[in-house]
């Protein structure tokens, strides 16, 4: 599942510029989510270990993101045959917070709800059938030798939509609801010979199991009848969107003003006396047919304004990253870069947290750019970025900000931590064999690194000293990580290649 992640990920960066978690990141900030959302659905399934995740908050939320992918796929019926979409579930760290049993009742009841869910939003809930919490128990890890085969129970069978269910059907349906069998009847025959689609219900409990169920367009009922009248069927219908879509017409014996208003404050969109005249009633049915048919159209209008905003979106996204990212290897730029430290200086003058910055550069680059040509050296810059990216933490930042010069700005972190990163920088640089078809062989870096202190004034005063740190490793030898201090003198003005 994590390569074919990545694999997609790369597809979509390489055709679109911008992946799928990407666009979470930007719908999220733009929905204006805490940040910690953000970052959970920007790396829930690019990261490999989530110990690599500082943040405890958004850890967790990865967590539970892995193991809901691992249901919804059990429920969609994945490619996969049940019992390895179960390990997948047992096998994610939210889940490993579960007893066995729990396990098996947050599925079945995820289950059950997709179901339910499914037909009150009229999407087909395939792949759910026969859910077991027993049987469900014993495929899981850990659990107990006395619940393997016990009775079965909680079963979950699967409805999925009829083809004459959709709301797309030319012949709209129409729920006539009457405990009176001999009003019923003529109900259904003149709506029938009007050319609906009819339903039927003797009470508003029947009426409000059909409406889940089948999602009628409009609903013709009776105001009085046992177990539940027509106004509390309105009101139920109103408590799920799905029922607030249907047009409710009510038959009524009294028409008096208070029972109109009390009608009307209900949620009815018509009524009509009874007994009634079948030319007014098909007359009110057919405007209640209009009302809906310019209602699917509103929507349809208002999809395609969404779809429209969501393209331009992505594709102003798609022109941020662009003016944002180096394009020969993929990192930030020096743009980029710089707008962050200023993010994340601001941030530590006001936490008093500290803040770091790395500055890693290739040594002898120049003398694999004169003897093997420019292509080796863009080999080159772009084996060691992936190197630094896989390196980086992810609340961190890896830039490229100048030929073969990278940044990385340590959030959070003093210059003995950095400095400890960039040592583990260096090595999986020096270790890296480096194959392409113009380069073959191994580089290494020299990184500086500085720490911002309590006498700076301005960024790029760390900046810099980070830079004298990287020309402090490069006099010394390359090949190795100085820390600088902040009142260390300047280093002699030797130009060093």
């Amino acid at each position: 599942r994590g390569r074919a992640a990545h694999a997609l990920m790369r597809a979509e960066t390489e055709a679109f510029q911008i992946d799928h978690q990407q666009v979470a990141v930007e719908l999220f900030t733009e929905w204006g989510l805490p940040e910690v959302f953000a970052q959970a659905a920007g790396h829930w399934q690019s990261v490999r270990n989530l110990n690599e995740i500082s943040d405890a908050e958004a850890r967790d939320l990865i967590a539970i993101l892995r193991c809901s992918e691992a249901i919804a796929e059990y429920c969609v019926g994945g490619d996969r045959p049940p019992e390895a979409w179960l390990a997948t579930i047992a096998a994610t760290q939210f889940s490993h917070e579960l007893s066995p049993q729990q396990r098996a009742e947050l599925v079945n009841r995820v289950a059950s709800e997709w179901v339910e869910w499914g037909e009150i939003l009229g999407v087909p809930a395939r792949g759910v059938a026969h859910l077991d919490a027993g049987v469900l128990h014993a495929h899981l890890p850990g659990a107990d030798d006395a619940t393997r085969g016990g009775p079965q129970h909680g079963v979950v069978a699967a409805r999925v939509a009829q083809p004459g269910q959709s709301e797309a059907s030319d012949r709209l349906r129409v729920l006539a609801v009457d405990d009176d069998p001999v009003s019923l009847r003529l109900l259904v025959h003149h709506l029938q010979h009007a050319g609906f689609t009819v339903l039927t219900a003797t009470n508003g409990e029947e009426a409000l199991r059909a409406a889940v169920e089948h999602s009628p367009q409009i609903v013709v009922a009776d105001w009085m009848m046992p177990v539940m009248d027509g106004i509390e069927l309105c009101k139920q219908l109103h408590a799920f969107e799905a029922g607030r879509r249907i047009y409710m017409v009510l038959l009524t014996g009294r028409d008096g003003d208070d029972r109109v208003v009390e009608a009307f404050e209900a949620g009815v969109d018509d009524y009509v006396t009874k007994p009634f005249n079948p030319r007014i009633l098909l007359a009110r049915v057919r405007a209640g047919q209009r009302s809906v048919l310019q209602r699917r159209e509103l929507e349809q209008k208002t999809k395609e304004v969404e779809r429209q905003k969501n393209t331009l979106s992505i594709l102003s996204r798609r022109l941020e990253i662009a003016a944002n990212t180096d394009v020969l290897t993929g990192l930030a730029n020096r743009r980029n870069c710089m707008d962050r430290l200023h993010e994340e200086w601001q941030r530590s003058q006001k936490t008093s947290l500290p803040l770091s910055v790395v500055m890693a550069d290739i040594d002898h680059f120049k003398r694999i750019n004169d003897q093997l040509g420019h292509d080796a050296g863009d080999q080159v810059l772009r084996e060691v970025a992936a190197v630094l990216s896989r390196t980086t933490r992810l609340e961190d930042l890896c830039a490229r900000v100048g030929g073969e010069e990278f940044l990385v700005l340590c959030r959070g972190t003093d210059g003995q931590g950095a400095a400890r990163f960039a040592e583990r920088l260096r090595l999986a640089v020096a270790s890296q064999v480096i194959n392409t078809p113009a380069f073959s062989g191994q580089v290494t870096i020299s990184v500086g690194v500085g720490q911002k202190s309590g006498s700076m004034i301005r960024p790029d005063e760390l900046v810099k000293l980070a830079d004298l740190a990287l020309y402090d490793a490069k006099a010394a030898g390359r090949n190795r990580v100085v820390l600088r201090a902040a009142d260390a003198p300047p280093p002699p003005q030797t130009k060093i290649a």
